[in-house]
């Protein structure tokens, strides 16, 4: 790809660092960019210059630190800039961002650590909704180097199904271990929910008929009634 088109396509679709809130978001971005364009091992300094390098090798060190410092600025909010103003190089700016915007890491984990184990089934919106919920806050965990393995993910879902979801469970239970898989799990409760909603829309329409066909018949016996006969005139 075009170094103009690199520049305006992928960076482009970065959402840009411009405080902590979105500063796992940013990295974990920029970071996949600097591996694919092999030069994240320059940025975050393990890997360096030889002492040996040629004239050459120094040439196209220093465009490519140009490249990657290009990155990092097409890629933050003018505020942020002056943090960097003074760096020499792409690593500098780097090192100087984390240094400011991870000291805040820790903290944002345990707050987004206490939401998933504190979540709760929402009535007020589907399944789909509340997996998504959870599903995105173990995604936030992942940018913070906090991974959510799928048997904890399973168990936390499963802690918090209604009570009408008794009989699934049961049957979630007696599938063999190898079965009970989180890729699994997922569809299946939304089929299930799916499933209930139309049984309660069908039996809501089936009820609704009942009691207008009721109320017709009713009507139409009064109306009946009410109509004098040749006995009565």
């Amino acid at each position: 790809m075009a170094e103009k088109d690199f520049f305006s396509h992928d960076l482009g679709s970065v959402e840009r660092l411009k405080d902590k809130v979105n500063f796992p978001s940013w990295l974990f971005h920029i970071n996949v960019i600097f591996k694919s364009q092999s030069m994240y091992g320059m940025v975050t300094g393990t890997e360096t210059l030889a002492s040996s390098a040629t004239a050459d090798d120094k040439t196209a060190w220093k465009k490519k630190d140009a490249v990657a410092q290009r990155i990092i600025l097409s890629t933050i909010d003018r505020k942020i800039m002056m943090h960097v103003l003074n760096c020499t190089s792409s690593a500098d700016m780097y090192s100087k961002l984390c240094g400011i915007f991870e000291q805040d890491k820790a903290l944002k984990k345990t707050d987004i650590m206490q939401q998933f184990f504190a979540y709760k089934y929402d009535h007020s919106i589907d399944m789909a909704s509340n997996l998504s919920k959870l599903e995105n806050l173990r995604y936030e965990l992942q940018l913070l180097d906090k991974k959510i393995a799928d048997e904890d993910m399973i168990g936390k879902i499963l802690s918090i199904l209604p009570t009408s979801y008794n009989t699934f469970m049961t049957a979630w239970n007696l599938k063999p271990a190898a079965e009970r898989k989180y890729s699994e799990l997922v569809p299946f409760l939304i089929k299930e929910d799916n499933l209930s909603n139309n049984a309660s829309g069908s039996s809501s329409t089936e009820n609704v008929a009942f009691h207008t066909k009721n109320k017709n018949k009713y009507n139409n016996q009064k109306e009946a009634k009410s109509i004098p006969t040749m006995q009565n005139l």
